[in-house]
């Protein structure tokens, strides 16, 4: 899996979405999340996120971001498994609950939760990363 790694052909009748991950590892230490999107493509911003991380010693942050359903900044000797679960409460407007673990360099804990309001019907989902892309990861999505 890539950071251009996206899936799509998702109806628009689908009102729930679950995505998971498995042994997703970035190529260098970055920040990344999911992004979902339209047929004009992913959504980059308007994302309402708060997150929260506990690693290592009892290490623990909290931060929001406005540009996807975000995991945080990692080393890139880390990976992780992740759920995600979208809900199409009405209309475009999604809301999502994401609960990750990390192995490597960080273990612990990411959880991230909020909504965001598409321009239009979802049909894809896919990963925003800041630096570099993934090394290795399996990325499935099922929907409702």
């Amino acid at each position: 899996m890539t950071s251009t790694t996206t899936i799509t052909g998702i109806p628009s009748t689908a009102k729930m979405l679950i995505i998971g991950a498995a042994n997703l590892s970035p190529s260098a230490s970055s920040s990344y999340g999911i992004q979902l999107g339209t047929s004009s493509g992913l959504t980059t911003s308007g994302y309402q996120t708060n997150y929260q991380y506990i690693y290592d010693d009892g290490s623990d942050n909290e931060a929001v971001s406005t540009a996807s359903i975000l995991m945080g900044g990692w080393s890139a000797s880390g990976s992780h498994e992740l759920i995600c679960t979208c809900y199409n409460v009405t209309g475009n407007i999604w809301t999502y609950s994401l609960v990750a673990q990390i192995d490597g360099t960080y273990e612990g804990g990411v959880y991230s939760q909020g909504g965001v309001t598409l321009g239009g019907s979802l049909d894809r989902v896919g990963w925003a990363v800041s630096t570099g892309a993934f090394d290795s990861g399996t990325m499935s999505v099922t929907y409702y």
